[in-house]
């Protein structure tokens, strides 16, 4: 477990010296531009790359995409905090947690590791240290990860059944790894129980998993609503170009690239690459909207940010905040 702490840390000094590059305005405005301009070259292509002849845009789909995929996914973000908060000792409401799930998507447009850093502060903010804080954001994104590869690997299985083995296989490592990570977070709580470790992880998997589910359902959608061509496997496969394209964080919200993962991604399973490309650039085109109005919903009921948490019932008052490594 030291070892696995210590490649954590590693990693996380690894990805804030590259983020560091992007926090000077200079710096901004270069990863700006670079993503923009990959986006716009990626979506010029695709458009490019479909099949000639009329497009119908079938409006249910959209519908359905803004006004119960997007709440969908915010809900289950929502619901993902609480968890992570819960491995910690931390009971947070859902309402706060749906905040800080809206803001977190927010700040991940910024050329920064914006989602971990909006969480890693609320966690702070309910009383753990950053070193556990960091270590619970850690967990959840592998869990994440783990998800996505998982399905990613059972979508692949009929088409290229090397690249799935792989996916299931680094899926399973990846679980492990992010079980390990809560397990030695649990171990540290003195309020902790018998098999709580195996309970959160289940439920972080679960929810990461769901997610997934949805986010691939809300890509044949979009396929469908734009008429732009693509599978359903096709679609439930593009979910792992959002991990990888999230992993780079000083490209805002993975702008551009991961239009171009999409498209790899799409011609594995058959699918013309420009429907996979179109698919995540339209998605983000129809998310901001909803999610502008949410977020105005929140701001006109007074919604703090980052809003404390509270400790379970009978726990203890946190002690100072320390490194747990």
């Amino acid at each position: 477990m030291e070892r696995l702490q210590a490649l954590l840390r590693r990693t996380a000094l690894f990805l804030d010296g590259a983020s560091a590059r992007t926090e000077t305005p200079r710096g901004r405005r270069t990863s700006l531009l670079v993503s923009a301009l990959v986006f716009v070259a990626a979506m010029a292509l695709s458009i490019r790359g479909l099949p000639e002849g009329d497009r119908d845009l079938v409006w249910w789909a959209i519908l359905v995409t803004g006004l119960v995929g997007i709440p969908s996914l915010i809900l289950l973000s929502g619901v993902e905090y609480t968890a992570s908060a819960a491995v910690l000792g931390h009971r947070v409401r859902l309402r706060d947690s749906l905040a800080i799930a809206l803001y977190a998507r927010a700040a991940n447009l910024l050329p920064i590791p914006g989602a971990a850093l909006v969480r890693m502060q609320a966690l702070k903010r309910a009383g753990s240290s950053y070193g556990r804080a960091a270590s619970a954001t850690m967990a959840t994104a592998l869990f994440w990860m783990a998800g996505a590869l998982l399905v990613g690997g059972i979508v692949l299985a009929p088409y290229r059944w090397l690249i799935a083995l792989g996916f299931v296989a680094g899926g399973i490592v990846t679980v492990g790894l992010a079980h390990a990570t809560v397990r030695s977070i649990v171990s540290r709580r003195d309020d902790s129980i018998a098999g709580e470790a195996v309970r959160r992880s289940a439920l972080l998997l679960l929810v990461e998993v769901a997610m997934v589910v949805i986010r691939g359902v809300l890509f044949w959608f979009v396929m469908v609503g734009f008429d732009i061509g693509g599978s359903f496997q096709g679609a439930m496969v593009l979910p792992v170009a959002v991990v990888l394209a999230s992993a780079i964080g000083f490209f805002p919200a993975g702008l551009g690239v991961r239009e171009v993962i999409s498209a790899g991604l799409a011609g594995m399973v058959g699918d013309h690459a420009s429907s996979g490309a179109l698919a995540s650039g339209l998605d983000r085109l129809v998310s901001l909207p909803v999610m502008a109005v949410i977020a105005l919903g929140l701001a006109l009921t007074g919604h703090r940010l980052l809003p404390e948490a509270q400790l379970d019932e009978g726990e203890p008052e946190p002690e100072p905040a320390t490194d747990p490594a």
